[in-house]
């Protein structure tokens, strides 16, 4: 194979000096010396690798350098910062996002020098350098890993690569980036989420989240306590329908998918019956309820619901024998 790269490299370079005049196979055979059907079978393997482009003039086949954009313009570009080391581990090429990342002042001369002899702080983290060392000797290495700096709790994210150049020599690649305000964000939703869950699992109303077509996608344990259940389950065995006399009003609800409040009432006896819910409350218990859809950040027609509801029985009861009474 190193034989192979050998020639592909001497092909290469011969067109580049020769750039832009295209180049014969017969033109390039004569001037490296070597067999026009060994060129042949060369070219037809840079082309399908996309290193050299063809055109054709009559029946001649004229070669030139492929056409890229510079690999140079393109590496400084990306916001990754990225090293490409030899097999020495001496650097073959930085990115200036590199050397932004990492501090170091552009009048130094990276190239050729030796990674661990730089002193940057992230590499002289034994873990990065086991790994690297690991990845030099062909051995088993981690693609990612995550290092937190001490002096300034940033937190970077590095991916490993083994790489191989067009000549065939090793070589490492080492990308990382800043993940300081990510993380920063995924720990302040996981403390969202968390206060979310005590606010679901400790308030005293009830909570029910539900779809369009009835079916109970979750419950708190108040809702549970308020319809005289056990268990989620208990619930599960009926739909959102079935709790309420009247199922005209959460379909409108559902049909108009806004926030709204209004109350809605029970009778537990039927609930045990038709839907054999065994909810060990009975009778027709009232509640005061808040609806209100779900809908995503990027908006549309909300698919899930959810309502408040807290029991106010007692207090519908006693209006009404005050109003009786008078």
């Amino acid at each position: 194979m190193s034989e192979y790269q050998d020639k592909f490299s001497k092909i290469i370079d011969l067109l580049e000096d020769q750039a832009p005049q295209g180049l014969s196979i017969s033109a390039i055979a004569r001037e490296l010396g070597m067999n026009r059907a060994t060129v042949s079978k060369y070219l037809e393997m840079l082309q399908s690798s996309g290193d050299v482009s063809m055109q054709r003039f009559g029946r001649s086949k004229l070669y030139t350098p492929a056409q890229r954009v510079p690999l140079s313009e393109l590496f400084d570009r990306l916001s990754n910062a990225i090293v490409i080391l030899d097999a020495d581990l001496h650097i073959l090429m930085v990115n200036t996002s590199f050397i932004k990342t990492l501090g170091i002042h552009r009048e130094r001369n990276l190239i050729g020098a030796s990674l661990f002899d730089l002193n940057l702080r992230i590499f002289s983290d034994p873990a990065i350098r086991r790994n690297i060392e690991r990845i030099r000797q062909s051995g088993t290495y981690l693609a990612e890993m995550q290092h937190i700096e001490d002096s300034t709790n940033h937190i970077y994210l590095l991916e490993f690569a083994p790489t191989v150049s067009h000549v065939g020599k090793p070589g490492i690649m080492i990308s990382l980036r800043d993940i300081t305000a990510w993380k920063n964000a995924e720990a302040a939703l996981k403390n969202s989420e968390k206060k979310i869950r005590t606010i679901f699992e400790t308030v005293p109303s009830g909570i029910i989240l539900f779809t369009g077509e009835g079916t109970i996608l979750n419950a708190n344990r108040a809702s549970l306590e308020i319809l005289g259940l056990r268990s989620f389950q208990e619930l599960m065995s009926g739909n959102i329908f079935a709790i309420s006399c009247y199922k005209g009003k959460v379909t409108e609800l559902i049909r108009q998918g806004k926030v709204a409040e209004t109350e809605l009432a029970c009778d537990f006896d039927r609930l045990r019956r038709e839907q054999r819910i065994p909810s060990t409350r009975s009778g027709i218990a009232y509640f005061d309820i808040v609806f209100t859809p779900i809908t995503l950040d990027g908006g549309g027609v909300p698919h899930e619901f959810a309502i408040l509801f807290k029991d106010v029985t007692t207090e519908r009861l006693a209006r009404k024998e005050l109003a009786f009474k008078e």
